[in-house]
């Protein structure tokens, strides 16, 4: 016969394996929630890198019409989710209009083109870091893969070769990683 001790040892072992597959499956569902609106950013990105890489001088419009499609449709993927989710999305669009506030009076500061680019590529990651901190590690190393690929084509390649490079490396890694977060399991 149990004595008491072990029957709420065991009910406290059965407990934490609940709230472990709780913690799992929510971690796995924002993946394959929040790997859809990667995917439209890294089509966003590749889009709009390459048209400014083939149209420099309308650069600035290309960004804002691609940013105007993506924040709609990641707006309407946000939308799929349980209302409980839609409460923290409104804190999360809060504290992403928060980070692009700040983007956009940094940009003011920057006179560089590139490097204005290169700055939001890494404020972007940063935010994707952020998440990964609370929703889990493949939202931080897909930041942090694209912020490292966005630094070293600043540095280390011709400045001409900044968009095509980021078409590839950040819309199709955006892309790809969006994939990745989707098939989490």
């Amino acid at each position: 016969m149990k004595s008491q001790e072990q029957t709420l040892a065991e009910a406290r072992a059965v407990w934490t394996d609940i709230q472990n597959t709780r913690a799992r499956s929510r971690e796995f569902i924002g993946y394959w929630r929040g790997g859809a609106t990667v995917q439209l950013w890294g089509i966003v990105w590749f889009v709009c890198y390459l048209a400014s890489s083939l149209s420099a001088p309308d650069s600035q419009t290309i960004w804002l019409i691609g940013v105007i499609l993506g924040v709609s449709g990641s707006i309407v993927l946000g939308r799929r989710g349980p209302r409980t989710e839609r409460a923290e999305s409104r804190k999360f669009l809060f504290a992403l209009a928060i980070l692009i506030l700040f983007g956009v009076v940094v940009s003011g500061l920057i006179n560089n083109g590139i490097g204005i680019a290169l700055f939001w590529n890494c404020l972007s990651m940063t935010g994707y870091m952020l998440i990964g901190i609370w929703q889990g590690k493949r939202w931080f190393w897909l930041g942090a893969t694209v912020f490292v690929a966005s630094v070293v084509t600043y540095y280390a390649l011709p400045l001409s070769w900044f968009s095509p490079i980021m078409a590839l490396l950040g819309g199709g890694g955006l892309f790809l990683g969006g994939t990745w977060m989707r098939r989490a399991a």
